[in-house]
């Protein structure tokens, strides 16, 4: 068996295993709570895993190498910040709104006092307990809600880095990597955390509060967001490497179909190229089957015990990727002529991005729904980002990941209509603002926080990198100097022979031959008219210091026959 097929049936050996786990465990065959909770987070770390295959088969084939490094740079940063001080920010205040056991210790959160007084209270704002995993997050369930988060801040961290690689120098990109996974405890916090997002209900009334079950705000939006600020701040690398000249607008060659349109004048623009194929779809379908563990390790789930039906939430998912594929599939083939694999692929991770967000509280046929609509947000958004505002994403970070969570947070307003915590969630169709209303806040403030914030970071180090090059040097005005005037030549000295031209018109030269001898200059002579000669002035050449007995005399010169 070759090595590849070898490789090949070794995954997929491995993903029915992680698939089968979980299912046993349902059924009390398997070992204790925390081992399914081992085997769920391995089952979630194929996300990252399918969206850096995803990236990998759309960037050019030179950068693949750098996608894979940034890969592990992102791992890397998130995990050392979020035990460092990460999962304090996010779950430290998580013991007043959560009843499990081990987390009643997690209880200090930092919360503004002139909204407590207006509003209400629990406006908490960031977490102040539990940093490096010491007490009171030593106990089991704090480090296993550590272990299940680490998948989503590796994908919150890596969306940015991939899509701002080949842009700014790697050290700008370590901190954006910081940023990033900062931003993601934050958000958390106010979403998942007892943070004020999420008490909206509480305190405002604005339904259930913000509901966000599969982080689309905390890893998509916010990840987005912080892209699209890279990409304004550094600006394009086609502007960089290829010039402003190769930002034109490309032209697909009409054919077949598309030949009856061009003799109307009109101008196409042909899908993004997929580059690697295979590694694209096969990201995708790792990324759904992954998200069925991503799911099972939500937040809400391991803080608020939610009971959530792993059977409904697979057949939601697969009812949005299916709704997702078919729109985006039927879209490049009415514009194009033909069903494009990489627009697809992305038309699908957008469905199950949008999907994430309020999985168990929509109808199945919703979820349909919203899948459909998030395939075709992602192709019209791509084209506005590339086409129209001229924004260089290779990677589809702002069409795929942004506008889809964003419409996902909405739809969770629109179309909910479901129970939790002894509560209701309704949405505009049951004749509910506030949960909608809840959902905007939260969507606007994620994606407003996230771009603001790293726009000025970005912004200041662009600023502080042409400072140190020069560009921004100050110089003052000096005082205007005459130009030394150069000597006039009367003879130019070289190895060629140049041949005297008469001052007037009157003059004719008959006749000019070279003579060269040893260790005597060369010399021109021109025969003139006796009349004529005191008028011709003639300038001689001087011949090089060393003898030119290489040099052939002109063809009318007279031969010597001795």
């Amino acid at each position: 068996m070759r090595p590849q097929n070898l490789l090949l049936t070794g995954l997929v050996i491995a993903l029915i295993l992680l698939c089968v786990q979980p299912v046993l465990a349902d059924f009390g065959l398997s070992v204790p709570s925390t081992d399914v909770s081992i085997w769920t987070t391995a089952l979630a770390w194929l996300v990252p895993v399918g969206l850096g295959l995803l990236a990998c088969g759309t960037v050019a084939p030179g950068r693949v190498a750098t996608v894979i490094r940034l890969g592990w740079l992102a791992l890397g940063i998130a995990t050392i910040v979020y035990w460092l001080y990460g999962f304090a920010f996010q779950f430290g205040g998580v013991g007043f709104i959560s009843e499990v056991p081990g987390l009643s210790g997690l209880a200090r959160e930092w919360s503004w006092r002139p909204w407590d007084e207006m509003w209400g209270t629990q406006w908490g704002i960031i977490g102040l307990t539990g940093y490096v995993l010491s007490e009171p997050a030593a106990t089991e369930a704090a480090r296993a809600l550590f272990f299940a988060q680490l998948p989503w801040i590796t994908t919150a961290v890596a969306i940015p880095l991939w899509s701002l690689q080949g842009r700014t120098k790697p050290i700008v990109l370590v901190l954006s990597g910081l940023l990033t996974a900062s931003l993601f405890a934050l958000i958390g916090n106010w979403s998942w955390g007892g943070g004020w997002l999420a008490n909206l209900g509480l305190n405002l009334g604005l339904g259930h509060g913000f509901v966000d079950l599969g982080g689309a705000g905390a890893i998509h939006l916010a990840g987005a967001a912080s892209a699209l600020a890279g990409m304004l701040a550094f600006g394009t690398r086609a502007r960089a490497h290829r010039g402003p000249e190769q930002l034109a607008l490309p032209t697909l060659e009409a054919t077949t179909v598309q030949a009856q349109i061009a003799d109307d004048g009109e101008t196409y623009v042909p899908m993004p190229p997929l580059h690697l194929p295979l590694l694209a779809t096969l990201g995708v379908w790792l990324a759904l089957v992954g998200l069925l563990g991503w799911m099972a390790n939500t937040p809400a789930r391991l803080t608020a015990a939610l009971a959530v039906s792993q059977v409904d939430m697979g057949i939601g998912l697969l009812l949005a990727a299916a709704g997702g594929a078919l729109t985006t599939l039927a879209f490049s083939w009415l514009t194009t002529g033909q069903g494009n694999a990489l627009m697809v692929a992305r038309g699908v991770l957008g469905a199950l991005v949008a999907a994430s967000s309020g999985q168990p509280f929509l109808p199945l046929w919703a979820m349909l729904a919203v899948g459909a609509a998030a395939g075709l947000l992602v192709p019209l958004v791509q084209y506005l980002i590339e086409h129209l505002l001229r924004l260089d994403d290779p990677t589809s970070a702002v069409a795929t990941h942004g506008t889809s969570a964003l419409w996902g947070l909405l739809a969770v307003g629109i179309f909910a209509g479901g129970h939790v915590d002894g509560g209701s969630i309704a949405g505009l169709i049951h004749g509910e603002w506030g949960q909608f209303r809840a959902q905007a806040t939260g969507a606007a403030t994620i994606a407003v926080a996230s771009f603001c914030v790293s726009w000025l970071l970005f912004a200041a180090v662009q600023g502080l990198t042409r400072a140190w090059q020069g560009e921004y040097t100050i110089r003052l005005p000096r005082r205007p100097r005459a130009k030394p005037k150069s000597p006039h030549k009367t003879t130019r000295r070289g190895l060629r022979i140049r041949f005297a031209r008469a001052q007037e018109e009157n003059v004719s030269v008959t006749k000019v031959h070279a003579a060269v001898e040893a260790e005597v200059p060369a010399a021109v002579e021109t025969e003139t008219s006796e009349a004529e000669a005191e008028t011709a002035p003639i300038m001689h050449e001087q011949a090089p210091s060393e003898p030119l007995e290489d040099i052939e005399p002109p063809p009318d010169a007279p031969q010597d026959e001795g």
